[in-house]
């Protein structure tokens, strides 16, 4: 698919996308409005409209698609999900009936596209779509597709014990279930098996689509290996997590959809997001590696103790008690069962349920779960797969894993939609987010993890050791004193509140402050979570030699760009030379400033200002020359010039900035940083037109005056409650 093609394609995604959400926040104002959750007559369409708030992405893509966006009345109609009946004379009265939906499924944008994606490819394809993303509705209708056209289409499931649950989501195309010594009509066009019945029969028709669920279980086995080897027809695997031990994607298919990952489900509502938190910490050194994941026996062996299993039932207990149900995801049968019976002892009503249990015993255990007669259900291994109970909220990891797709399908346990659910929340106590980082984040190859770790320290373009970290715009950067590149650090594995132990992704909110970067948290912790490098280690990264490396590399620039604008004569005049030797002690104080081009970027904008030549202003200029060399006209000039500077100055950022040096240069206190971020935030609140420009004049206004400048931080409520006395 062109470039070109795809762009057009999400774009239409988007727009579904839109449509389906404000017909969404349309039916739920209509419940609101309704006396019983299903009627709505006599009001007019301007009262339903009245507080109406669209969705986020209705409001974006509306200025960009007006002609295409309709509005959420005829969304919600559209989607099938009101009916109207107009009444009477214009302006119309709107009688609205909310349909319940009986047994019809309508297809979610993104499974359509899916759909119509995995029709059109030529050859297998690979479905990766979340836990929760719905993947048996999007395998119906790929396999009605086939069939439609004639086709006989053969679904596999990866284990025994998923056979008749997939057997019940085909249910209304009638498949055939291929088992044990069960007939089935071999004339039929869909057939149900698992792979290893599919694998040993003859099964007496010849499949042109064979479909394998949950591919992720056994792909690069033996047995599916040799049941497709001799196949010519379409292949179609479906799972949240296709990857191999490695983190690749399974080999052997010629396309692989996965436009939308976990994220994407979240932010458009198809998923709950999902708060983490890591309330127990372990070593896991000494745990060997077996088959790529820790191995069971080590783990077992040291967490299955008493101490361990307290230690997670007392850390975890209260925000089970405070949610709804949970899971807790366990090493072995007996550490399950321990579990099962810690969380009992401490008052939360709790079963295991594991393969050595009758079928009786697992459908009451499982039966108490989801009728709320139990709280928590612990398991080992178990609950990975075809597990679906919505309105499970909390997870509770009591083993580590190596597994990126383990992960993610244990944590899919606690996504799905519910009523009255709106998050889920993750209780790592095995040291998984550590490892292999928030649960929202994609699969990675196994050596881009190992890439991220050894790369910490090495530039990524230069290879340079010589890498130091600087924080500016609320985001830590990693910066190369030899070639300048800069790069976004990122957390793989989150940012946790030291308060309440949340742990945060690279969206959060976050605050520089004196060189260290802090997390600002909801529960309004700030947390530091990383300094810039200390001058110390900066004096060891930027030798003797690379300081005059970049001193040579800044002045010739500097001087390029000067007898490009004013000519070549002008870099032997004094005031030149006085500030090429000022920019030379500057960049031996502050060489870290003068590395990635900072200043060469300052020089291409000076380029094209109409005034400007000096790369330091006046004041900074003298500060950094011997006091001896300004003699006392200069440094009147200087003041001359600095208020000149202050009296052009627009915007109240820069003009504060002139209002200092100015102050400073006259020996005076500059403005207090409070009256500063106060007047700032003061701005930023007002929604008064030209407030900026008015406060930045009476600032100069308080200057010439000769009055106190820190008294700015009155101007703005002063100004919005004359405003406000005028409006009334």
């Amino acid at each position: 698919m062109t470039k070109l093609k795809t762009k057009q394609r999400q774009a239409k995604i988007q727009i579904a996308e839109a449509i389906r959400q404000d017909a969404l926040l349309f039916v739920d104002r209509l419940k609101a409005l309704s006396k019983d959750g299903i009627t709505v007559e006599g009001i007019n369409q301007i009262d339903i409209m009245a507080g109406f708030k669209h969705s986020e992405a209705y409001n974006s893509l509306s200025a960009h698609y007006q002609s295409k966006v309709p509005t959420p009345l005829a969304c919600a109609a559209n989607q099938g999900l009101i009916s109207i009946s107009r009444e009477g004379n214009k302006p119309y009265t709107y009688k609205i009936q909310i349909e319940k939906q009986q047994g019809k499924i309508t297809l979610r944008p993104y499974q359509s596209d899916i759909v119509d994606q995995a029709a059109k490819a030529k050859g297998s394809v690979l479905i990766e779509l979340p836990t929760g993303g719905g993947k048996s509705v999007i395998a119906k209708e790929v396999i009605k597709h086939e069939t439609d056209k004639g086709g006989i289409a053969l679904i596999v499931a990866p284990k025994i014990t998923l056979l008749d649950q997939l057997a019940n989501t085909f249910d209304e195309l009638q498949p055939q279930i291929i088992h044990g010594a069960k007939d089935y009509d071999s004339g039929h066009n869909v057939f149900v098996s698992t792979l290893q019945t599919a694998y040993k029969r003859k099964l007496g028709f010849t499949p042109t689509m064979i479909l394998i669920d949950e591919t992720h279980y056994g792909f690069t086995g033996k047995m599916i290996k040799q049941l497709l080897d001799s196949f010519k027809g379409k292949v179609v695997g479906l799972s949240a997590t296709p990857y191999d031990k490695q983190g690749k994607p399974l080999e052997g298919f010629k396309t692989h959809l996965n436009d939308y990952n976990m994220d994407y489900m979240i932010t458009n509502g198809y998923l709950v997001p999902i708060i983490s938190y890591q309330p127990v910490k372990v070593n896991l050194k000494g745990i060997r590696t077996t088959a790529g994941d820790y191995n069971i026996q080590d783990l077992d062996q040291k967490f299955n103790t008493i101490e361990s299993v307290m230690q997670v039932v007392d850390a975890t207990k209260q925000k089970i008690i405070d949610r709804k149900q949970a899971l807790v995801f366990c090493i072995t049968i007996k550490h399950a069962e321990a579990m099962a019976k810690a969380y009992n002892d401490a008052g939360i009503k709790s079963l295991a349920i594991h393969s050595q249990l009758s079928n009786e015993a697992k459908a009451e255990a499982m039966a108490a779960f989801k009728s709320g007669a139990i709280k928590v259900l612990t398991n080992a291994d178990m609950l990975t797969t075809g597990f679906d109970h919505p309105p499970t909220d909390t997870i509770i990891l009591a083993r580590a894993t190596k597994s990126q797709n383990l992960y993610k399908q244990m944590v899919g346990r606690v996504l799905r939609l519910a009523p009255n659910k709106t998050e889920a929340v993750l209780l790592d106590c095995a040291g998984v987010i550590s490892n292999l980082g928030l649960p929202t984040a994609p699969i990675r190859p196994k050596h881009d993890y190992e890439a991220i770790e050894a790369g910490k320290s090495v530039c990524s373009e230069c290879e340079s050791e010589r890498v130091y970290r600087t924080i500016k715009n609320d985001q830590v950067y990693k910066v190369c004193a030899e070639c300048g590149h800069h790069e976004v650090i990122e957390s793989q594995s989150g940012y946790e509140c030291e308060e309440c132990g949340q742990v945060h992704g690279n969206n959060a909110d976050f605050m520089a402050m004196d060189g260290k970067l802090l997390l600002k948290c909801g529960c309004g912790h700030y947390t530091v979570i990383s300094e810039a490098t200390s001058h110390e280690k900066l004096k060891a990264i930027f030798d003797k030699r690379m300081v005059e490396t970049l001193k040579r590399r800044v002045s010739a620039a500097y001087c390029t760009a000067l007898i490009s604008k004013y000519g070549v004569d002008f870099i032997y005049r004094n005031e030149v030379k006085r500030q090429l030797e000022a920019l030379n002690i500057y960049i031996g104080q502050h060489p870290e400033n003068a590395t990635g081009g900072t200043l060469e970027k300052i020089i291409a904008r000076m380029k094209t200002s109409p005034d400007e030549w000096r790369l330091l202003d006046k004041y900074h200029e003298d500060k950094l020359l011997p006091e001896s060399s300004i003699a006392p006209d200069t440094q009147r000039q200087n003041i001359k010039d600095l208020e000149s500077a202050f009296y052009r100055a627009k915007g109240f950022a820069n003009t504060i900035d002139r209002l200092n040096a100015l102050l400073q240069a006259k020996g005076q206190q500059a403005l207090k940083e409070w009256v500063i971020d106060k007047t700032m935030q003061q701005l930023n609140d007002s929604h008064i037109e030209g407030i900026e420009a008015m406060t930045v004049k009476r600032l100069k206004n308080l200057y010439s005056g000769g009055k106190d400048t820190n008294s700015i931080d009155a101007f703005v409520p002063y100004i919005e409650k004359q405003r406000g006395t005028g409006d009334r």
